[in-house]
């Protein structure tokens, strides 16, 4: 009797639980834009989606480097960092995660997470399996995890499903590469205009103001993401603050002037001249 009752409390529980993270699909404010809503919204009602939505207390760990790779996730609100750990002991930033954007990707090919991810502040995120873009049970590997992919065990349909995960993998990538490019090819200067544009944009993209920044990541973040030191980013934004391109209070950043800013990053002569004409 009493395993009977055992049961019964378990599948009540496990009922309400799926009968929550359903009401947490159909109230994100991200599911426009998280590749996995069109897919787990058929799957809701019998719960086997495998979507986990939970709360991150700013500075907890989402996963560490050489985790198993669990699936890929969808930032639903907050702010998050990437980074790796080198032989050294030395903290490398790799990237920051804002909402309606994904992480975790990495991990793909082999089953591991190549970065750790921390919150910056609190903030809540969906965990998705691998499975779900490919119709079918996960497939084990050699290599202990159950999350690879392997295009060749799927039909055209398990195809289809993926597209709308390789559309954000491919806007991630391109907007990665535009990262590594200002990396490699800019100065400080140029370097930080990128990187303010880049913020500007995603914050818009998240809903947020484009033109009222705040910058969650710590100045040493920045610095450490940008590959420069700290006093160096500390004079650029005060040389850019004098310079009413924009307005620094702290974390708050407010760009006064977007065209000066575009011309910035595009060439340090146009900028000139840009500001000139707004002086």
């Amino acid at each position: 009797m009493n395993g009977i009752v055992q049961n019964v409390v378990a599948i009540n529980r496990d009922h309400h639980e799926r009968a929550s993270h359903c009401r947490h699909c159909q109230s994100c404010m991200k599911k426009p834009v998280c590749p996995a809503y069109e897919l787990v919204s058929g799957q809701q009602l019998d719960g086997e989606s495998g979507m986990l939505q939970k709360t991150i207390q700013p500075g907890q760990s989402v996963f560490r480097a050489s985790d198993k790779f669990d699936g890929i996730y969808m930032v639903r609100s907050g702010f998050f960092k990437s980074f790796f750990i080198d032989a050294d002991g030395v903290m490398q930033v790799t990237g920051f995660h804002f909402p309606g954007e994904i992480f975790g990707i990495d991990g793909i090919e082999t089953g591991f997470y190549n970065d750790s991810v921390e919150a910056l502040d609190t903030g809540s995120i969906c965990k998705i399996p691998l499975s779900l873009f490919t119709g079918s049970p996960a497939r084990k590997s050699s290599i202990g995890s159950d999350n690879l992919l392997n295009l060749s065990e799927y039909n055209m349909n398990g195809i289809s499903r993926m597209v709308p995960l390789m559309k954000i993998m491919s806007r991630t990538i391109s907007r990665d590469r535009n990262m590594i490019f200002a990396l490699g090819k800019l100065c400080a200067k140029r370097r930080l205009g990128t990187f303010l544009l880049d913020i500007s944009a995603r914050m818009a993209q998240s809903g947020y103001d484009a033109n009222q920044l705040h910058l969650f990541m710590s100045r040493t973040d920045i610095s450490n993401y940008l590959c420069l030191a700290l006093e160096t980013i500390s004079r650029l934004f005060a040389q850019l603050h004098a310079e009413n391109i924009i307005s620094v209070d702290r974390r708050d950043i407010k760009i006064l002037n977007m065209p000066a800013l575009q011309a910035l990053v595009r060439d340090d002569a146009t900028s000139e001249s840009a500001l000139a004409q707004t002086a």
